[in-house]
């Protein structure tokens, strides 16, 4: 039986040769601990919040523009827009608090705002903080179940990828999934190893 974790995923217009995504990762600009002006972001009124919706559909403009395929919406993690979701930190009593579907309405409209920007044929990611942390880690197996039992349909790792950036080849093995591997690293692997085809880089131009 072939791996799902290594199965082809299309979506939209695009389709991915395996199902592992390295996650969007934060930069880190805090001083000693503590938030400064990099972080502050007011939005003391609908206008400001509306804004904030504009400039998420600016960034995926940009990143259009710089030949993206894919563009995510952050909505996980403590951030801006989870702020606004978890009500353990939206108190607002406006049409964005109160209610799930009060504390959606911000995320839902950058959501609609990137839409119309974003070409139809490519995917837009929302992410979202759905559970708290659990015991250990992800492993190949976990992802392997997680996708079998269409829990999911992609499994987007971050800091287990800072520690090993060959997690796809160490699971690959760990799934006797004969995965193709870059030319550079293909004389570690084993003999039967395919290599993975060059890519053509000449349309992005």
């Amino acid at each position: 039986m072939s791996s799902k974790l290594f199965s082809p995923f299309t979506l939209r217009g695009l389709t991915l040769p395996n199902r592992i995504v390295v996650s969007p990762m934060c930069q880190y600009s805090s001083q000693d601990g503590f938030v400064n002006d990099w972080h502050l972001v007011h939005l003391g009124s609908r206008a400001a919040i509306a804004e904030r919706v504009q400039a998420f559909a600016d960034a995926a403009q940009r990143a259009l523009k710089a030949g993206f395929k894919v563009v995510e919406v952050h909505a996980a993690h403590g951030y801006l827009l989870h702020e606004f979701l978890s009500p353990l930190s939206n108190h607002r009593t406006d049409q964005y608090g109160g209610a799930l579907e009060n504390r959606a309405r911000f995320l839902l409209e950058v959501v609609a705002a990137v839409r119309k920007v974003w070409p139809a044929d490519l995917p837009l990611f929302v992410r979202v903080s759905a559970t708290d942390w659990t015991e250990g880690g992800l492993t190949p197996d976990e992802a392997e179940h997680v996708l079998r039992t269409e829990q999911a349909d992609l499994v987007l790792l971050a800091r287990e990828l800072l520690r090993d950036p060959y997690w796809p080849l160490h699971a690959a093995d760990e799934l006797k999934e004969n995965v193709a591997w870059p030319p550079q690293y293909v004389r570690a692997a084993s003999s039967k190893t395919p290599l993975r085809e060059n890519v053509d880089y000449s349309d992005l131009d």
